[in-house]
This record gives C-alpha cells, structure tokens and sequence, in this order.
C-alpha cells in the first residue's frame, strides 16, 4: 500500500472523524457510581429466575411458597414448575420450610411435555 492509500485510510486515532470515534476519551467511561448502586440495591434482594425473565424481588424473609404466589402473576409461572434454591431441587413439602436469604437465587423450570401417548389411540 503506498503512502498516499495509507495517509487516506482513517486509522489514526487523533483524529476525531476516525472510524474509532472518542473511544477512550474521559466523557465516554461509564458511570461507575451509578453501576455500583444498582448492584448494591441487587445485592440485598433475591433473584428469581424463569425462562427469560431474571429480576431480583424484595422476597428476603419470604418462605418458598409466598415467593412462588407473588411469581405466578409476574412470571406466569406454572404451579407445577420444579423449584431450585440456590442450584439445588426443592421439594414441594420444602416450599413452606425454606426462608429465602440475601442473595438466594430461585430458579424455576418448567418440565418439558410428552410427546405422544399410549391413552386414546387405537
């Protein structure tokens, strides 16, 4: 490539107009404050998670099963959905035993179907 191509091309990084825009310049950081205030507020709070939804809720000191009443209208969760605390398969009878913490994370997963059946066909 000669010089002349060369001097053409936008690779230099002094120059505003370049194909790196203000990359690095101050104004360009992100708000590292306000990014620490949402994670502190997340922090405190569990996290419920079900197909796409992942928030975190205000359910510290909840049992299991007053968590899941407050999910089923927000996530549509079905009353048959296997329940994991924090990784680890919850039992239905566990549901009224087991007070969320800070920082639990409650996941939800709903079984797939079946495909096919033996009943009603010939």
């Amino acid at each position: 490539m000669s010089q002349e191509q060369n001097q053409n091309n936008n690779f230099n990084n002094d120059d505003d107009d370049s194909i790196f825009g203000n990359v690095g310049h101050k104004s360009e950081l992100p708000d590292i404050d306000a990014f620490m205030q949402s994670s502190e507020k997340a922090l405190d709070k569990v996290n419920a998670v079900y197909g796409p939804h992942d928030e975190y809720f205000d359910f510290v000191g909840l049992t299991v099963d007053e968590a899941m009443e407050v999910l089923q209208d927000n996530f549509s969760l079905p009353k048959d959905a296997e329940v994991f605390l924090n990784g680890k398969t919850l039992s239905a009878d566990e549901f009224s035993d087991k007070e969320l913490q800070i920082g639990d994370r409650l996941e939800f997963n709903k079984k797939a179907g079946q495909k096919g059946s033996n009943e009603g066909f010939c």
